[in-house]
């Protein structure tokens, strides 16, 4: 999000020539990468011409650079105080608010850079993803639509509006948006693009994998062996996780738990964080590595050396096609095994991803095979197990008994709000005289979202004076608290939940779900398996509704449920972070054996 400045002048006299001069050379230096001699020269430019502000705004950068934040916003200043009109510098301002979690400081200095300069593409591009983060969509869309109005060929733009359009849930926009991708589309545009397939209604599972496999084939290959080590000694499998999820996400917290588990004698941990945002949970993810390396700053060739030099025997990607992801690395191969595991509901479709870890509930087998470029590694232990976090409140009393009626509800992401879900969920409704419905949603405590939100509900069968909609909650323990509103979680479809099902069986809430025909859709289907509840489980939209109405209908079940479910789910697989844990480890060993009675490992 920084935004460097070319040679312009304010209402200020322009800088003498020694000025100049000292900025010229600064700028020179920066461009060959020498950021330290850069600082001095740009330091000695300042000194020359204290109202110089393009040399004060490219000073600042060099303190970005090396994460001097104090530094870098002290001299943002000078040169805001120099030239309210450099958009330039209120933009990197903002980005210094980011870095330290200052949204709102943030949105003011964007706020400015557009008064100084209402056609700065960076900061409309900041500022409308800047709104996104915070779930405020629509407002998001509207300046990436003003800014693909300036740029209509800008793929960035396109993937930012997607990603507005998604957040909305307006997936079929979204493609639309993306589906004109030209013959070497950017590596964002693929991400986007196959991400946002997964929420697509209605879609075949063999056209969203055949897309994956034409489209992931374009991030790169290579041909370079990379030999299997020998372990005659007995040392532990080098494993290397490469996300940039490591901090307060979920697919931290489920990695965590099982970090923490391997056996040591058995798995070294590398783990390679691709962000740029450190916090609490990242500290926690990093004290279970033998090796941590930042690599979000780096480029594709330097993170490849760097990453090949460790050696690894397997490596692990746990994005996916999602933001931040390293797939181009993979794509070149950077150990003798590399499997995708955890944040990514589908096949990668890069050819030199050796295997996918997954399990029999989510991908039956002989069922899932042919959609995926993966060889499938089925956990017997389940894909995953949840760990409940410290923040979870004790279990509520069912709101049923207060209320007089029964309560169904969804907590997911808007993006996995389908017509065909809210059918099934207009369903349940009509099934269950008296109910109601609350869906609490990142973005709809905006009114124009929930209005939308509404009139889509009714559009698909529903009684929208029997919903109740909530925004998000941005305090954790909040969050939880609200599964206190709710007697039945119905899950989502096609893309099923996975830590808001684990949520609310842990807050003592049962959950519907449909099984589909591929992972995305199966999620729910190995989470009520292992939590012991196959029977919530439907097979096609009348066996939901029967399910969900059954379950609401028979009120002493439902306590027993609230009371009884925290201690069934600790007792159960789905908890179970030793056996998963494992699991993976023999099936690394079983990964590495079998790749080296292949004898190759190249991408060919």
């Amino acid at each position: 999000m920084l935004d460097w400045l070319k040679q312009t002048f304010s209402r200020h006299d322009a800088p003498s020539p020694g000025a100049l001069a000292r900025k010229s050379e600064a700028d020179r230096l920066a461009e060959a990468g020498d950021v330290d001699a850069a600082r001095r020269a740009y330091r000695e430019a300042v000194a020359l011409a204290p109202d110089y502000a393009q040399a004060w705004n490219n000073l600042a950068l060099t303190y970005l650079q090396t994460g001097a934040f104090a530094e870098a916003e002290d001299a943002l200043r000078h040169a805001v105080e120099a030239m309210p009109g450099l958009a330039a510098a209120w933009v990197n301002l903002a980005s210094v608010h980011e870095a330290r979690g200052d949204a709102v400081a943030a949105e003011k200095s964007l706020a400015a850079a557009l008064a100084a300069d209402p056609a700065s593409l960076a900061a409309r591009n900041n500022l409308g993803t800047l709104v996104c983060a915070a779930g405020r969509f629509i407002d998001a869309e509207a300046h990436f639509r003003a800014a693909l109005a300036q740029a209509p060929g800008d793929a960035g733009l396109r993937s930012n509006l997607a990603l507005a359009l998604r957040g909305q849930g307006r997936i079929d926009e979204a493609l639309e948006v993306l589906r004109d991708m030209p013959a070497r589309p950017e590596p964002g545009l693929i991400e986007a693009y196959l991400l946002t397939l997964n929420y697509a209604d209605g879609v075949e599972p063999a056209f969203v994998a055949g897309e994956h496999r034409r489209l992931a084939g374009l991030l790169g290959r290579c041909s370079v062996d990379l030999p299997i080590a020998p372990r005659e000694d007995g040392r532990p499998l080098r494993v290397g996780y490469v996300s940039a999820d490591f901090g307060f996400h979920v697919v931290s917290f489920f990695l965590e738990p099982v970090l923490a588990a391997h056996d040591r004698s058995v798995v070294e941990v590398f783990c390679y964080f691709a962000g740029n945002r450190h916090d609490a949970q990242t500290a926690r993810t990093r004290s279970h590595a033998h090796v941590w390396r930042d690599i979000g700053g780096m480029d594709d060739a330097t993170a490849l050396q760097v990453i090949r030099a460790d050696r690894l025997d397997i490596a692990v990607d746990l994005s996916g096609h999602t933001g931040g992801h390293r797939l181009p690395l993979f794509a070149q191969r950077i150990a003798p095994v590399q499997a995708t595991w955890l944040g990514y509901p589908n096949t990668t479709g890069v050819p030199a991803m050796d295997f996918r870890l997954t399990d029999a509930w989510a991908d039956p087998p002989g069922t899932s095979e042919s959609l995926h470029t993966e060889a499938l590694v089925r956990l017997p232990s389940g894909f995953l197990a949840y760990q409940p976090r410290s923040e979870a409140p004790n279990v509520a009393a069912p709101p049923f008994r207060t209320r007089g009626h029964v309560t169904f509800g969804c907590f997911s992401n808007p993006a996995k709000l389908s017509d065909t879900c809210l059918a099934l969920w207009a369903g349940v409704l009509a099934a269950t005289p008296g109910s109601r419905l609350l869906v609490k949603a990142q973005g709809l405590e905006d009114v124009r979202a929930e209005a939308r939100f509404r009139a889509r509900f009714a559009a698909t069968g529903g009684d929208p004076a029997r919903l109740d909609v909530s925004g998000w909650e941005g305090d954790f323990e909040r969050h939880l608290r609200r599964y206190a509103d709710i007697d039945v979680a119905l899950d989502s479809h096609p893309y099923h939940g996975t830590t808001t099902t684990c949520e609310a069986l842990w807050m003592g809430v049962p959950v519907v779900t449909l099984a589909g025909d591929a992972h995305v859709s199966r999620v729910g289907v190995s989470l009520l398996a292992r939590a012991g509840h196959p029977e919530w489980v439907a097979t096609d939209r009348d066996d939901y509704v029967r399910i969900a109405a059954g379950l609401a209908s028979d009120r002493e079940a439902l306590a027993d449920h609230r009371v009884n479910l925290r201690g069934e789910l600790r007792a159960s697989a789905l908890t179970d972070v030793l056996r998963l844990a494992r699991a993976l480890e023999n099936a690394y060993a079983g990964m590495v054996m079998q790749r080296a009675s292949e004898g190759s490992c190249s991408t060919g």
